[in-house]
C-alpha cells in the first residue's frame, strides 16, 4: 500500500475530528449564565394593636421628681408650735408653713433691746466726755465698741425670732411632711 490516505478515509476521520473539536470550541466561547438565588420566605410574627382598654393595665418603670424641690427646716431650735400645712397641700411663697414656740426668742429680743439702749446712751455720753477731755479716747474706744457689738446682738435676736416662722420658699405642693405639733 501506498503512504498516502485514502481520500475516503481523509474525509471520514476530518469529520470524526470536527465533530469532537467543534463543541468543545463552541463551549469555551459561551459565558456562563449568572446563578440566581431563590427567594426564600421567613416567617414574621404579628401582633393587633388594639385599644387601651382591651389590652388591660400596662406597667413601665418610672421615676417621677419634682423639677424643684426643697427640704425646709427652722434654723433655730424649739417646739413646733403650729403647723398650718398637711401633705398634698398647695402653698404660695412667703406662706408661712410651721412656727416654733416664740417665747424664748421674744425675752432674747428684749435683753438684746436693753443692752443695746444702755450702751447707746454710754457711747453718747462717752463722746461729749472726750471732747471735753475727762475721759480716756481708750475709755472712748470701748464705749463705742461695745454699742456696736450690742447693735449686732439685736439684730442677731430679731433674726432668731424671724426664724421661728418656717416660710415657702416658692409656690408649690407640700410633698411629705416630717415633723408633727410639739
Amino acid at each position: 500500500m501506498d503512504q498516502h490516505v485514502c481520500p475516503t478515509r481523509y474525509r471520514l476521520l476530518s469529520r470524526v475530528a470536527a465533530a469532537l473539536f467543534v463543541p468543545v470550541l463552541l463551549s469555551a466561547c459561551t459565558e456562563d449564565e449568572p446563578t440566581v438565588a431563590k427567594e426564600v420566605s421567613r416567617p414574621v410574627k404579628t401582633v393587633l394593636v388594639q385599644a387601651p382598654d382591651v389590652g388591660g393595665i400596662r406597667r413601665f418603670p418610672a421615676r417621677i421628681d419634682a423639677l424643684h424641690k426643697a427640704e425646709l427646716a427652722f434654723r433655730v431650735a424649739g417646739t413646733v408650735q403650729k403647723l398650718a400645712i398637711k401633705e398634698g397641700d398647695r402653698v404660695k411663697k412667703g406662706q408661712v408653713l410651721a412656727t416654733l414656740d416664740p417665747t424664748d426668742y421674744k425675752i432674747a429680743v428684749k435683753d438684746a433691746q436693753a443692752g443695746f439702749e444702755r450702751a447707746k446712751n454710754d457711747f453718747k455720753r462717752a463722746k461729749e466726755l472726750v471732747k471735753k477731755g475727762f475721759i480716756s479716747r481708750s475709755d472712748y474706744d470701748a464705749k463705742e465698741a461695745a454699742w456696736k457689738n450690742t447693735r449686732l446682738a439685736l439684730e442677731r435676736a430679731n433674726r432668731n425670732l424671724a426664724y421661728t416662722k418656717l416660710k415657702a420658699s416658692f409656690a408649690g405642693t407640700v410633698a411629705q411632711r416630717y415633723v408633727e405639733p410639739f
